[in-house]
Parts: structure tokens; sequence; C-alpha cells
């Protein structure tokens, strides 16, 4: 699977830490203009927000195209649902449980033509990663999720224990769970 993205946060502050406090008090502002309706601010937060919200999509959903459309949609709702959040400083976590239900619900509604979208098989037969990518799709959610996470959106193992609300231990274990799943399955 082969995705580029853009620079996101704030660029030119010495520390990690730094960097985040700062970061934070600009999605704070972004998040209150937004709310009061400037459609620039919004455009800012899905600027800096759309990788983690792409990333939980593809997690749940395992497909980069239904990710994608899935995320599309999630920071769409984002904006109508803005003035529901009390909290500006929650807005990361905010808008990523938003991406995590809307997908989960996509998953329990029926697809009308599973398994004939055109587009979906010819992106798959071109794809470098085809194969993988329906490797890492087939694996359980708790698997995928530490996966992507870890693998694709290039967080820690400390990162990843934290947002999955489990020990770092647990994270390491699903991934060589994983790992050893996705080489049987493309071997």
């Amino acid at each position: 699977m082969s995705v580029k993205w853009s620079a996101y946060g704030v660029l030119g502050i010495e520390t990690a830490g730094q960097r985040r406090v700062m970061s934070q008090q600009g999605t704070e502002k972004l998040v209150e203009s937004a709310a009061k309706g400037d459609r620039q601010a919004y455009s800012e937060l899905v600027e800096r927000f759309y990788r983690p919200v792409l990333m939980e999509c593809l997690a749940v959903l395992g497909q980069l195209h239904d990710a994608e459309d899935a995320a599309q949609e999630v920071m769409l709702q984002g904006f109508t649902k803005l003035q529901t959040l009390r909290n500006p400083v929650q807005f990361p976590a905010w808008i990523r449980t938003i991406a995590r239900n809307a997908c989960i619900n996509r998953l329990r509604k029926p697809k009308a033509t599973a398994g004939l979208d055109p587009d979906r098989a010819a992106a798959k037969a071109d794809g470098e990663y085809g194969d993988l990518q329906e490797a890492i799709s087939l694996l359980p959610q708790e698997l995928r999720t530490a996966v992507m996470l870890y693998y694709f959106d290039g967080q820690d193992v400390k990162a990843v224990a934290q947002r999955l609300g489990v020990s770092p231990s647990t994270v390491y274990g699903r991934l060589q769970t994983a790992l050893r799943q996705l080489s049987e399955r493309l071997s």
C-alpha cells in the first residue's frame, strides 16, 4: 500500500513536548473558531487530523478505499457536529471516536454489491502491495488495529498501548501474532 502524506503540526519547535503544547493550543483555537462557523479554521483541522482519522478507519475497515470514503464522511460529520463538542482540547480524541463508530456502523450494514466492485478489483490488481493489503484486511480487528497504528501510522508501542487501552506487552504480543498470521497467509 503506497500512501503519501503532507506534513502536519507546528514546525520549528525544539522539543516534542513544546510542539505538543503549541499544537494543542492551536487546535483549541481552531476548534473554537470552527464551532462559530469559520470554514477556514475547520479546513486547517481537516488538514491536521485527516491522517489519524484515516488510520482509525483503515484499522477498523481494513481496506484503503473504504477507509478513505469513511474518513471523508467523518470529517464532514465532524464539522456538522462540532457544536456538540464541549471541550475543544478533546477534539483529536472526539474525531477519532466518531471515526471508529462510523466505521463499525459501516461494517454492520450489509453491502448490496459485496464482491462486485470493479474499481476495487482493478485497484487491487494494479497495487504493488495488494496481497499484503488483503492479508492485513483479513486479520482480526485488534491485530489489524495494532499493525496499522504501529507500522503505518508510525506510533511507538507505548503510544499504541495507550491508544488501545492495553499494556505494551499486549501490543507486542498482538504485533507478533499479526506478523505470524501475515507470514502464513503470504507464503
